[in-house]
């Protein structure tokens, strides 16, 4: 009986950048400045 041994492939999804159809980062959760918190409006509730 032969057994191999697999490698084990490891994944990771590349960064997605900031939205220009979302520029607060309200939906997406990252503005377009780095340094901003992601803002929450009435609407996006």
């Amino acid at each position: 009986m032969c057994h191999r041994k697999g490698k084990k492939t490891i994944r990771t999804i590349p960064p997605e950048p900031p939205s220009p159809l979302d520029p607060n980062g309200s939906y997406t959760g990252k503005p377009e400045e780095e340094t901003e918190v992601p803002v929450q409006d009435a609407d996006d509730l």
